[in-house]
């Protein structure tokens, strides 16, 4: 199973955003 790195390193930001965004909150 293939994944591309454009989607992999968009999954991983948004997994980062969430995280800040809750530590935010």
């Amino acid at each position: 199973m293939l994944i591309r790195r454009e989607n992999y390193f968009n999954y991983l930001l948004l997994v980062v955003v969430i995280h800040y965004t809750k530590e935010g909150s």
